[in-house]
């Protein structure tokens, strides 16, 4: 896949608080953001433009604090996909443990999992004709092979 060559422009403005927040919870300070405009000049051919209109409450001054933010937002669906198999693949809705410790372990070993899942998804992507032989460690295969 071929780089996407984007353009950004950025602006801070406030947004004044609406009038039933400043009637009924004392609101008054205005919000200020930071909007930044990011646009893809020339697309790839048979692909739509990239257009992304931004909002952020992170302080944007200059064209490294610009891409910082795109970057973040650039990331955010492989989040919804991290979050996606931790959810569903890894079942954490499902988990009836009583003791909070337990779930705080269970918690860390599902996310460690979803990484995993997550990583072996991308080499699948990229490299079919990869095997996941390499990303087994011994002691991960002896187990799974155990569990057969």
């Amino acid at each position: 896949m071929q780089p996407r060559h984007v353009e950004a422009l950025w602006q801070r403005v406030s947004f004044a608080v609406p009038a039933h927040q400043q009637k009924y919870q004392g609101h008054g300070e205005p919000v200020s953001v930071s909007v930044i405009m990011v646009r893809e000049p020339e697309p790839p051919k048979g692909q739509s433009a990239l257009e992304w209109v931004l909002l952020t409450t992170w302080p944007v001054e200059d064209a490294s604090e610009a891409r910082r933010v795109v970057g973040w937002y650039a990331r955010r669906w492989q989040i919804e996909v991290m979050h996606r198999v931790w959810k569903s693949g890894c079942a954490v809705e499902k988990r009836q443990l009583q003791e909070a410790r337990a779930a705080q372990v269970m918690i860390v070993l599902d996310l460690l999992t979803a990484v995993r899942l997550m990583s072996l998804l991308s080499i699948a992507r990229h490299t079919p004709q990869a095997t996941a032989e390499g990303w087994r460690s011994p002691a991960q295969q002896s187990a799974i092979g155990s569990a057969h």
